[in-house]
């Protein structure tokens, strides 16, 4: 039979379509109900989820040239550290918050778009998945979701303050409910070409999950802070599942001792291994980057806190955004798509 998801088994599949989504909307609306637990489930998310999810970005650099590589580990990070340094002390700490939370959202939207791709096309009926008006739906809904959220005035994330749209409540109202008629409108296309649903169950439930968490995220929940936490929860339990799951397919050992030990972990029986080394790897890593910011500078914490840790979330949206490309000849190949 042939198999309509991304994983092998439809359980994989499901727990990833919608297990996934279901858990990171029931810690949030914890957190956001019950607010003395939020601080211990916000370092949980990033030191079990938050900073893995970053180190495995780092896994996937043989899809790209080596000259593309060495570009993206050494040049990119310096403009982007430079970039960050100059707004910070020319505009000040509100510009990098903006930059962060406006960006952050591209690239969530911008990765939930290239797993439904990837998930459509294990369908049977890719025409339908792949129709460039649903996907800028697509774009739309999330787009009208996040601007509700974010053009609320005298919000604050973390505490700290950010550019916010100044419009009115009326065309607040109106952009949102833009978003729901985007949301009506791509439901009603998908059905209206009368596929089976066994061909897009996955699809369909995947971008449902995905409207569901944006909706949940940035119009149900009023404080910024919450809703960020639901939506990353999410993204980054869904970028390690979509990761190993790349790694778990490779069928080479490669040449470098990283690649050798990558290829040992990544096999489908040490999953638990897997996980447990990169969580440590990258506990290490920022353990260390915290050290070394205490010690450069105890005074001025808050100052190389927001801009060390800009540059690698910045540096971390830039890389993912260059090795993630479904037309390249070895992401079809490892994740078995036909596009």
């Amino acid at each position: 039979m042939h198999n309509q998801g991304i994983f092998n088994s439809s359980v994989g599949n499901w727990l990833f379509v919608l297990g996934i989504p279901m858990a990171a909307l029931h810690i949030g609306l914890f957190a956001s109900t019950f607010n003395e637990w939020f601080e211990l489930i916000f370092v949980a998310n990033l030191w079990v989820l938050g900073y893995h999810h970053v180190i495995a970005t780092y896994t996937r650099f043989e899809s790209v040239s080596g000259s593309e590589t060495r570009a993206l580990l050494i040049k990119v990070p310096i403009l982007i550290g430079i970039f960050v340094f100059t707004v910070y002390f020319a505009v000040g700490p509100i510009a990098i918050f903006t930059i962060y939370l406006y960006w952050q959202w591209f690239h969530y939207t911008r990765q939930s778009d290239g797993i439904s791709r990837a998930i459509a096309s294990k369908s049977q009926s890719k025409s339908i998945c792949f129709d460039r008006f649903n996907r800028s739906l697509f774009y739309l809904a999330s787009f009208c979701c996040f601007f509700w959220m974010c053009s609320r005035q005298g919000g604050t994330f973390l505490g700290q303050p950010y550019w916010v749209p100044h419009v009115g409540e009326l065309v607040r109202f109106l952009v949102l409910v833009l978003g729901f008629v985007a949301i009506f409108i791509w439901v009603i296309n998908i059905f209206r070409l009368k596929a089976p649903l066994e061909h897009i169950k996955f699809f369909f439930g995947y971008v449902f999950s995905h409207f569901l968490i944006y909706m949940c995220a940035y119009v149900y929940i009023d404080e910024f802070t919450y809703g960020w936490l639901v939506i990353n929860i999410w993204h980054n339990a869904q970028y390690l599942a979509f990761v190993w799951l790349y790694n778990s397919r490779s069928s080479s050992r490669g040449d470098g001792p990283f690649t050798r030990l990558l290829y040992y972990l990544s096999r489908k029986s040490r999953w638990p291994i897997y996980f447990l080394f990169f969580l440590l790897v990258s506990t290490l890593l920022y353990k260390l980057i915290d050290f070394l910011i205490y010690q450069a500078s105890a005074s001025q914490v808050a100052l190389w806190m927001a801009t060390v840790y800009a540059v690698i979330n910045f540096h971390h949206y830039v890389v993912d955004g260059r090795v993630w490309k479904l037309r390249r000849p070895i992401i079809q190949e490892r994740l078995r798509l036909d596009v």
